[in-house]
C-alpha cells in the first residue's frame, strides 16, 4: 500500500480470541488496564506471541500464548506466578487488595537462538519486601519460539529467576542491580541481539537501564542516564517515554516529570525530548536531534528537549508515541488534555512542525508510510500519511461488531497487529482478549 495513494486502504484479518478471561482490575491502584499493556506482543517467524494476566481478581496468573498467522487455535502456557497486587495493600485481606497497573508482562524473543524471555510484575520492589518476586524473569530453552504445538508447554521454561545474570546479582557493587525495577521492555537489533530495558527508581528519580543478551547470557545492567535533571541540578527528574529501534539505531523519546514542574502547575509531565544512538544497543555515544554529543551515560537530558507541548494547568499524562523512518523523517504524537498533537520533521535536524486535533494512538512506519493506530468509539481506526508530512488519510475503520476498551499494536513481518481487550460491564474482571492483523 502506498500511503500517498488516493485509496490507502487496509484489510483486517481477525486472529481470533486469545482467551475469554484477561484480567481487568475492578479493584485497582493506578488504573484498570493491566492486560494488554506495554511490551506484551511479539511477532516471530510467522507466529504471534502475547502475554496476559488471567482474570478475575482471584486468579491473576501469568500466561504466554502463541498462534500461527491465520491459524485456527491459540496455544497457551501458564507460568507459576500471580500478580502480587498493590504494595500498599499487603496487610489487607486478599479480597480487599487492589491490583497495580504498572506491573506489565514484557516479552522478548532472541532470533539468534530462538529463546523467549519474559520480565513481569514489577513496580520498584526491593528484595526484603518481596524476596521471591521483587524481580521476575522467565526464559526458555533455545528453539522454543518455533517449537511444535505439541511441545508448547511449561516444560520449555527454566524456573523463574530474580535476576538476569547471577554473577551480576552477586557482585557487591551490583547488589541492587535488579531491585526497584518498573516498566520492563525489550527490543531487537539488526544483528540478532536482544536488549532489555527498564526504569530504576521512583516517579521523580528514574534511571533508565539497558542490558544486552547476545545468545546464552545477559550482560550487566547499564545506567542510561542519571536521575537528576542535569549534572549541576539538585532536583530529581523522571523519564516518561520509551526506546525504539529504527534504521539500526536506538531512539529515545520522552517527557519529564519532577516536583519543580508540579509546583509551576504542569500536570503529570512536561516537555518533549528526543535523542538517538548509532550503537543499536544504546550502549555508546548519544546525540541530540541536532547531532550534538550527549555522551553516555547521559547526565544532562535537558539538551535533548525539542518542544514544550503543554502549559501549566494542562494534563499531559500519556507517554509520547514516535517513529523514525528509513529516510530519516521523525514523527511523534503528544497527548495534551486527551487530544493528540502531531510533531514531525522531514529529518531530525530540520525545522519541527506541529498540528493538533489528532486521535491518541500508536505510531508505526513501513516504507515511506507512517501509520496511526487508535480506537474511536471502541473500534479500530488506522490513519496513514507519507513520511515527513501531515496528510493523514483513513486506511481502515471498523464500524460494527465488538468494541474494545484498550489495546497495544506492533508492526512486524509485513503487517500491523492490534492486541485488544473487549469492553464488558464494569463489574466484570475477566474479559475477552483478541488480536487483529492488518497486512500492509
Amino acid at each position: 500500500m502506498d500511503a500517498g495513494s488516493s485509496d490507502p486502504k487496509l484489510a483486517m484479518v481477525d486472529e481470533g480470541m486469545v482467551a475469554p478471561d484477561g484480567l481487568w482490575l475492578t479493584r485497582r491502584a493506578f488504573g484498570a488496564t493491566l492486560t494488554p499493556k506495554g511490551n506484551c506482543i511479539a511477532i516471530n517467524q510467522g507466529y504471534i506471541f502475547v502475554t496476559r494476566f488471567q482474570g478475575g481478581m482471584g486468579n491473576r496468573w501469568v500466561w504466554l500464548s502463541r498462534k500461527k498467522f491465520g491459524g485456527t487455535e491459540w496455544k497457551h502456557i501458564p507460568l507459576d506466578h500471580q500478580h502480587v497486587m498493590f504494595r500498599g495493600d499487603r496487610d489487607l485481606p486478599e479480597d480487599e487488595q487492589r491490583g497495580d497497573a504498572h506491573n506489565n508482562i514484557a516479552i522478548g524473543i532472541c532470533p539468534r537462538d530462538g529463546t523467549i524471555h519474559l520480565l513481569y510484575d514489577m513496580h520498584a520492589y526491593r528484595k526484603p519486601e518481596l524476596p521471591d518476586s521483587f524481580f521476575n524473569y522467565s526464559y526458555t530453552r533455545p528453539g522454543a519460539a518455533t517449537a511444535l504445538d505439541s511441545e508448547w508447554s511449561c516444560e520449555l521454561f527454566h524456573p523463574k529467576q530474580t535476576y538476569l545474570n547471577k554473577a551480576v546479582a552477586d557482585e557487591k557493587k551490583e547488589g541492587a542491580a535488579y531491585e526497584r525495577v518498573t516498566y520492563p521492555g525489550f527490543f531487537n537489533t539488526a544483528d540478532g541481539s536482544l536488549i532489555a530495558h527498564w526504569r530504576v527508581g521512583g516517579t521523580n528519580a528514574a534511571c533508565m537501564h539497558l542490558t544486552k543478551y547476545e545468545g546464552g547470557s545477559w550482560g550487566p545492567s547499564v545506567a542510561w542516564n542519571c536521575s537528576r535533571v542535569n549534572k549541576t541540578s539538585d532536583f530529581a527528574v523522571g523519564f516518561y517515554g520509551e526506546f525504539r529501534h529504527f534504521n539500526d539505531m536506538l531512539f529515545a523519546c520522552w517527557h519529564r516529570r519532577c516536583d519543580e514542574d508540579a509546583k509551576l502547575g504542569y500536570v503529570h509531565n512536561r516537555g518533549l525530548y528526543v535523542a538517538h544512538c548509532a550503537d543499536a544497543a544504546g550502549l555508546g555515544e548519544w546525540l541530540t536531534a541536532a547531532g550534538d554529543s550527549m555522551g553516555f551515560p547521559l547526565d544532562d537530558l535537558e539538551r535533548a528537549k525539542i518542544a514544550e507541548p503543554s502549559t501549566p494547568g494542562q494534563n499531559m499524562n500519556q507517554c509520547p508515541a514516535f517513529v523514525a523512518t528509513k529516510s530519516g523523517a521523525w514523527h511523534a504524537l503528544v497527548s495534551v488534555d486527551n487530544t493528540a498533537s502531531h510533531y514531525f520533521r522531514a529529518s531530525l535536524s530540520e525545522e519541527l512542525q506541529v498540528t493538533s486535533g489528532h486521535p491518541i494512538g500508536d505510531l508505526h512506519t513501513a516504507g515511506d508510510a507512517v501509520y496511526l493506530v487508535s480506537l474511536e468509539g471502541g473500534r479500530p481506526v488506522i490513519l496513514c500519511t507519507k513520511e515527513g508530512k501531515d496528510d493523514w488519510r483513513e486506511a481502515f475503520r471498523l464500524t460494527k461488531g465488538r468494541r474494545y476498551s484498550h489495546g497495544v499494536s506492533v508492526l512486524a513481518e509485513g503487517a500491523i497487529y492490534f492486541y485488544l481487550m473487549e469492553i464488558c460491564p464494569a463489574a466484570v474482571d475477566a474479559r475477552p482478549l483478541h488480536v487483529l492483523r492488518f497486512p500492509l
